[in-house]
């Protein structure tokens, strides 16, 4: 085939139907891209021949035709056509592997198990085909021609056509490939068609096919090439979009691929790979010495190679999990030693494996700080917030996590979400197991100030994470109203799933602006907009490290307080995949949950579960946080972060080194011995393989300073709530937090028997299915939090349990405590109240004025206005709309202080204030101490003295006691920030208005009131008259008199 003359002749004849087969299709897609010929003459193109692929240049090139079907049809020789599909519409939604559709009208297409009965609806089933389209047989071969024509009683006479397929919901057929072609290789199933689509996908590929070869009794995958690809380039970029199982372990280039004279792939052309060493990127190496050549004789064994390096990678050479265990049996026999599967799998050439039998190479880790000046400090952590499947605040994640509740949710496929497809939750393998985020659909929108329309077309990470932000402030005591604190915001979030919910209305997408949409959408701007909305002036970065994220945040908030970038910092991230009734589709060798339960270090571990959730910490530098009285829950001390780098199997891999690497530099930050931790909250995503990984990064970061065995326990909250991605580091520290905090460890969910390759008893560690009380020790207790991402970004923190130097003060006074709550709706603040009611009961009385005193001092003041005064909790059942203040606040509200005059007196008036009240103690020992000079009396002995109780009622004294009450009383209030645009007195209360307003000095104000009130005793007694009417009714009254 000459693509580019049949393309001119496509164009110059206006051809408008075509029929080729998958092959040439492909070509041609490819050359009209090259020489950038589109035939618009197109309108219905078919083909056949082979499965159909949509390769990126197939479909660019029908997105350039104008409304072209396509249509695939299926039909082998022995039978022409049988089935059709047509693909219409926009080609980027066409499915990678379209189905082959239905029977045609007079055949029969039958889905049929090895017993001949037919499968149920979404089962692989054996094609056989039937009707007036069979051929008669085979000329010439009889004996093939039974075999694959068959007569039966059921069904007539049929043609088994060796493939295999499935049909959908709506009747259409999968199909899957040749029977032969669908294998199980070291017991995972491969369809060689997924990888032949991945493969056609990538640069510089012309031309990919996919064969499973077997040599020596070994199967194992083989890529044929056409292009300028290289190989190892190639298979690294396989690594990213396929797992471990489903790489090629050769890929073989070639000019052209063989092609029938049908013009389909000729397999049976395809060569064997040659036992040459593959052109690598590492320069070749020859082994030295006796053990480096031991391991070189076993890897070309089983690799069938002639050469092998010592720098050379394992899998780079075509290995494979199965060969490595081989090997690993043998060479252990052979040289006496026990080399692990991590070892091996960290590990994977043969220099670096002469290093693990040597011993050497946990001398990689770093020993001891390598003298770099660092800026340490510990941080504290002041306020939580948090969001997770199951519990909707921090103290419900916590009575979850005692109880040992499996937070992750089984539901039915009727209430599955609707935008997942119906061909992927009916695969037999799909699991319908989540993780939701509570109250993911509800937003506030009025309180962020944003219209309908903004908040409709934000992400809902941007939204509740918003949301979360302030409470996390407000659980510190904080607002930024009232504090000027400069604050800082590090913050991640997932993938943003809900742009494609945001482009199915391009009509509000319009309207508002596709770069204003952008912003609401995107990952970068998540720290931005908290710190726009609550005007935080601190740096603001989003940042996003994979399932690291959020303790990445973290880490660079703490360096942030070291380096006084920041006074306070918030740091934390979230994760809403936008379809909260959505499971997953289980692989075998994948990294998600056979059956939906997430079991780290368990030997039954299969994979993780992905599900929602959102954290946020509040931090402090420990010296400000203790200076301003703040509530400490707990201290990190250290922090390590760092790359695996290339030194692994592939990019999504973990790594032994890196993980213990970043532990250790958490070691050496906290400054603190490993043998003082007693617990770590690992990474513990229950995948087979990552859990041993991190489990002997664990082992190697903690033994560089201590061989004791069995003093630190090891969990992971992902068995309770499983993978939060971008929210998981988060949830793992504020569950730490909480255990050094309340010094219980909760057990670990799911776990029965640990995984085969742990060797719990010769480690520091212990794993155990109950909740466990840590041993009391003189020591604050401690723990380390581990997050690691995928591409290799590992994090460590150590935590610490805050101990105050202080003895706490215990507050005996029982005199009211007044709560002041405010929100931007009535009913808001009736919901507040009510929680407030229920933390009241809950708290201990000495805890009252702490909590009136956060109300006071870390909250935003909203319109409406609600406030109680209680003095025990007998009071909180005696709450009612009669007895508690509330109301709405409009504007500014002018305030003035009135001050009566004689006869407002009574006996121990002010006591309580006096005991109470700093600010209002020393004014009246001011006044009192003043007017003593120059009238030789206590005036404190006359208002509170509770015998000689008609003293108060002498002028001589009443006077000076009720001005010294009033002034101190509003110099108590100037003191709080009240401010009064007047001062308004009556009688008494007029000289003290003029005092308080500056016109006489106290001592000058006290002289006057005290020389008044003696003039006043020595007149004559006189009468008062007191009469409820209007000056002018009193006129009418007097005429006459």
């Amino acid at each position: 085939l000459n693509p580019v003359k049949l393309l001119k002749t496509i164009e110059e004849k206006s051809i408008g139907r075509i029929f080729l087969p998958y092959v040439a299709l492909n070509q041609l897609a490819e050359t009209a891209a090259t020489i950038q010929m589109v035939p618009k003459s197109l309108i219905e193109v078919t083909t056949a021949g082979e499965q159909l692929k949509i390769t990126p240049a197939i479909r660019t090139f029908f997105q350039n035709l104008s409304d072209a079907v396509l249509y695939n049809h299926y039909g082998p020789s022995e039978s022409h056509v049988v089935t059709s599909h047509s693909l219409t519409g926009e080609p980027t939604n066409w499915p990678g592997l379209p189905p082959i559709g239905k029977a045609i009208n007079n055949t029969d297409v039958l889905l049929l198990n090895a017993e001949m009965l037919p499968v149920q609806q979404g089962e692989v089933g054996n094609l056989y085909l039937g009707g007036i389209c069979l051929a008669n047989g085979y000329l010439n071969a009889p004996e093939l021609t039974n075999e694959r024509f068959l007569q039966d009683a059921r069904y007539g006479r049929i043609y088994k056509t060796g493939d295999i397929g499935i049909e959908e919901a709506d009747g259409t057929i999968q199909f899957l490939g040749r029977k032969d072609g669908q294998v199980k290789i070291r017991g995972y199933r491969i369809e060689t068609g997924e990888i032949e689509l991945i493969l056609q996908k990538q640069s510089g590929v012309s031309q990919g096919v996919v064969k499973v070869i077997e040599v020596d009794n070994e199967k194992s995958i083989c890529a044929y090439v056409s292009g300028f690809a290289d190989q190892i380039v190639l298979k690294h970029k396989l690594r990213l979009e396929l797992p471990e199982y489903m790489i090629p372990s050769h890929i073989i280039k070639m000019e052209h691929i063989p092609q029938t004279p049908s013009g389909k792939v000729d397999y049976k052309a395809l060569p064997l790979p040659s036992r040459n060493r593959p052109d690598l990127m590492t320069e070749f190496v020859a082994p030295a010495t006796e053990i480096e050549n031991l391991i070189a004789k076993l890897w070309k064994k089983h690799l069938a190679l002639d050469e092998v390096g010592t720098n050379d990678s394992f899998f780079d050479l075509g290995g494979n999990s199965l060969l490595a265990i081989r090997i690993l049996i043998e060479m252990n026999q052979q040289l006496d030693k026990e080399v692990s599967v991590v070892d091996f799998f960290q590990n994977p050439t043969i220099a670096k494996l002469n290093s693990v039998i040597l011993g050497e190479i946990h001398l990689e880790i770093e020993q001891e700080n390598d003298g770099t000046i660092t800026l340490g400090g510990d941080i504290a952590v002041v306020g939580l917030a948090g969001r997770f499947p199951g519990a909707e605040n921090i103290p419900a994640l916590w009575s979850n996590l005692l109880a040992g509740k499996n937070s992750i949710e089984k539901f039915s496929k009727s209430e599955i979400d609707p935008a997942v497809p119906s061909d992927i939750f009916n695969d037999a393998h799909y699991l319908l197991a989540h993780g939701s985020f509570p109250g993911q659909d509800s937003f506030d929108y009025k309180f962020f100030g944003m219209t309908p329309r903004e908040a409709e077309l934000m992400d809902p990470q941007q939204r509740k994470f918003l949301e979360l932000s302030v409470e996390a402030l407000e659980s510190a005591g904080y607002h930024t109203d009232k504090n000027k604190e400069t604050i800082g915001i590090f913050a991640g979030m997932g993938n943003s799933k809900y742009g494609r919910l945001v482009d199915q209305y391009p009509e509000k997408v319009n309207q508002a602006g596709e770069f204003n949409v952008m912003l609401g959408l995107e990952k970068d701007y998540i720290a931005t907009r908290v710190a726009y909305k609550l005007n935080f002036t601190g740096p603001a970065i989003s940042l996003h490290t994979g399932c690291s994220t959020s303790l990445v945040a973290i880490i660079e908030a703490v360096k942030s307080l070291r380096l006084n970038n920041c006074s306070m910092a918030l740091a934390g991230g979230i994760s809403i995949s936008g379809a909260p009734k959505s499971g997953h589709l289980f692989q075998e060798g994948g990294i998600l949950s056979q059956d939906g339960l997430c079991r780290p270090f368990d030997e039954s571990a299969t994979g993780t579960v992905f599900t929602e959730g959102a954290g946020i910490v509040v931090l402090r530098r420990l010296e400000d946080a203790v200076r301003d009285g703040d509530n400490i829950l707990g201290l990190i001390k250290g922090v390590g972060i760092n790359n695996d780098g290339a030194d692994k199997m592939s990019f999504t891999a973990p790594s032994t080194k890196g993980q213990a690497s970043a532990i250790r530099k958490a070691h050496l930050d906290a400054k603190v011995d490993p043998r003082s931790i007693t617990y770590v909250e690992a990474h513990g995503t229950a995948t087979p393989v990552g859990d041993p990984i991190e489990f002997e990064a664990l082992k190697q970061a903690f033994e560089i300073s201590t061989k004791e065995k069995n003093f630190c326990y090891l969990s992971s909250i992902k068995s309770n709530l499983g993978h939060l991605t971008a929210a998981a580091g988060v949830a793992g520290l504020i569950k730490a937090l909480l255990v050094v905090n309340k010094g219980v460890v909760p057990g670990t969910v799911n776990f029965v028997k640990a995984n085969k390759f742990l060797n719990l008893s010769d480690s520091p560690f212990m794993v155990t299915a109950e909740s466990s009380n840590l041993a009391s020790s003189d020591m604050p207790r401690r723990a380390g939090v581990s997050s690691f991402g995928v591409g290799g970004t590992n994090a460590h923190v150590i935590l610490e349990q805050y101990i105050s130097l202080e003895t706490p003060s215990i507050e005996t006074n029982q005199d009211p405590t007044l709560f002041k709550i405010s929100a931007k709706s009535n009913e808001q603040a009736l919901q507040i109240e009510n929680n407030l009611k229920s933390l009241l009961n809950e708290k201990d009385l000495t805890e009252w004025r702490k909590i009136a005193f956060t109300l006071e001092t870390g909250r935003k003041e909203y319109p409406f206005r609600r406030m109680l005064v209680l003095n025990n909790k007998d009071d909180l059942k005696k709450i009612s709309p009669l007895n508690s203040g509330n109301g709405q606040v409009k504007g500014q509200i002018p305030l003035y202080m009135m001050f009566p005059g004689q006869g407002s007196q009574y006996i121990c008036m002010g006591k309580g204030l006096y005991a109470s009240s700093m600010i209002f103690k020393l004014e009246f020992d001011r006044c009192a101490q003043l007017l003593q000079q120059f009238t030789g009396y206590d005036i404190k002995d006359i208002i509170f003295d509770e015998i000689n109780k008609e003293k108060l009622n002498n002028t001589f004294y009443t006077q000076p006691a009720i001005f010294v009450i009033e002034y101190a009383l509003a110099k108590t209030f100037l003191e709080m920030g009240y401010k009064p645009s007047g001062l308004l007195g009556h009688s008494i209360g007029e000289y003290v208005a003029a005092t308080v307003a500056g016109i006489f000095s106290l001592e000058d104000g006290l002289k006057v009131i005290a020389k008044r009130a003696e003039l006043m005793t020595k007149l004559p007694s006189g009468m008062m008259l007191s009469v409820a009417a209007t000056h002018i009714d009193i006129q009418n009254e007097l005429i006459g008199f």
